[in-house]
């Protein structure tokens, strides 16, 4: 199941709760996927290995911040490569400790 190369074959959603995702935790957004911040703040580690058939978005009506954080030293490990779409209400925030 899901969305395999852009032919949709359903699709997996996680809607977020208050305080879930604000410790970095490391995220993947594959095919079919969709990461539904549902009117909540989140501070995350967007995988690399995310690709472009998958979702972040914010299903509720007030803007809300994703915050893409690397708290590595290493330059080269800190690239974040955005692949997916974002959808909604969302204010994107790039941060990471190192080299800017």
């Amino acid at each position: 199941m899901g969305n395999k190369n852009g032919e949709n074959k359903g699709s997996i959603t996680l809607k977020v709760g208050n305080k879930l995702l604000n410790n970095n935790n490391d995220v993947t957004v594959k095919d079919g996927g969709t990461l539904d911040i549902n009117d909540n703040d989140v501070s995350i580690k967007l995988n690399n290995d995310s690709n472009q058939y998958g979702n972040i978005t914010n299903s509720g009506n007030t803007l809300h911040n994703v915050t893409i954080n690397n708290d590595s030293t290493n330059h080269a490990r800190d690239k974040t490569i955005v692949k997916t779409n974002i959808l909604g209400n969302i204010n994107i925030i790039k941060r990471r400790k190192g080299y800017y």
